[in-house]
């Protein structure tokens, strides 16, 4: 009987592992070109449509310091495999949800699931490849799959939905999730540290994050309020843990405070340009739910392309020049897509129009 080689076993759990963190930033625009046929299903409105793409997120964002936390004390392998099996199985249950709150229900615990697996997967690849070169040569090939999965997205999104219907999309993760288990075998992670995993921060700051989301999306400046109480009880919270979720020494490092807030505004104009396109290319320009992915690939592809190329202008020039010059493509893409609309009637208003 023949036994894989030590590499070889490597290499699969790794690829398990960056399969499964694929899946997970996947389910974050796979969604969105089947938002029309989710509308037209179940009758859900534009702010449920919203929920639905921002149920999975506000969790996933919130816990996971939670999931970083359970790595470390329960143990990153035991965490990964349970969060990567959960993830497949709700994904399957969402594919059955009979309304739209149901779903944003399932989508809000689907998105604890995903946070369960991100931090624990960044753990196990450290302890699989001790080398630092080796180490980095895998964070890089996990790290790829973070433009493939933005990329893939919408167009694997649309064709899923001319398929089957919304529910398509969500029956995708099961095949996927089931082989990322398969992949990654019965692997050995570090071993726990002691502690526990503190809950209460983790629901404060998902109260800060809904309520902000439910700000933006119904116009509510009152939900500023629960916001601010969320923010205060995280702090409080976390400055009387044993073990802070997060580590007050992290944020004083110089350049974190502004690394979080860049990552932050790129995050919400990339889901806001996301959702509104969506509705622009499907509703006002009647292209099919394929052809309205295949459009976002101008959007979605400079996240597979761009990584290599910034790497070189950051290590020639610092971080100033490519920060800026994406966050003034930030400022000027959404702009100019923001006034085509108005253009294209201005022309087609004039004397001789078709």
């Amino acid at each position: 009987m023949t036994t894989a080689s030590p590499t070889a076993t490597s290499t699969s759990r790794l690829l398990g592992i960056s399969l499964a963190y694929f899946v997970v930033l996947l389910d974050t625009t796979v969604l969105t070109v089947a938002l029309p046929d989710l509308r037209s299903a179940t009758g859900a409105s534009s702010a449920e449509q919203q929920w639905v793409v921002d149920a999975y997120t506000v969790t996933f964002a919130a816990f996971l310091l939670a999931g970083g936390a359970a790595a470390d004390r329960i143990g990153a392998a035991r965490v990964f495999r349970r969060g990567i099996a959960a993830f497949g199985l709700l994904s399957l249950v969402c594919a059955a949800a009979p309304t739209a709150g149901v779903l944003i229900g399932l989508r809000a615990v689907l998105g604890v699931a995903a946070a369960a697996c991100l931090p624990s997967s960044l753990a196990l690849i450290a302890h699989l490849h001790p080398d630092p070169q080796r180490r980095a040569r895998a964070l890089g090939t996990w790290a790829a799959t973070t433009g493939a999965a933005l990329a893939v997205g919408p167009p694997v999104g649309g064709l899923l939905v001319d398929l089957g219907g919304w529910r398509a999309v969500f029956l995708v993760n099961v095949p996927l999730a089931a082989l990322g288990l398969a992949l990654t075998g019965r692997l050995a992670g570090p071993a726990p540290t002691p502690g526990r995993v503190g809950l209460r921060p983790q629901l404060a700051a998902c109260v800060v994050l809904a309520s902000v989301t439910e700000g933006v999306v119904a116009a509510q400046p009152l939900a500023v309020v629960p916001a601010v109480i969320g923010a205060v009880l995280f702090v409080r919270w976390e400055r009387r843990a044993a073990t802070p979720a997060v580590p007050p020494a992290l944020l004083r490092a110089p350049g974190v405070a502004a690394g979080l807030a860049v990552g932050a505004a790129v995050n919400l104009v990339l889901a806001g340009v996301l959702f509104t396109t969506t509705s622009l290319l499907q509703d006002d320009h009647g292209l099919a739910p394929l052809l309205a992915g295949l459009a976002f690939l101008p959007l979605t592809l400079p996240t597979v392309i761009g990584p290599p190329l910034t790497a070189r202008l950051l290590a020639a020039r610092g971080a100033r020049l490519p920060v800026l010059t994406g966050l003034g493509l930030l400022v000027a893409g959404p702009a100019l897509l923001a006034a085509w609309p108005a253009a294209r009637r201005t022309r087609c208003s004039a004397p001789g129009c078709c």
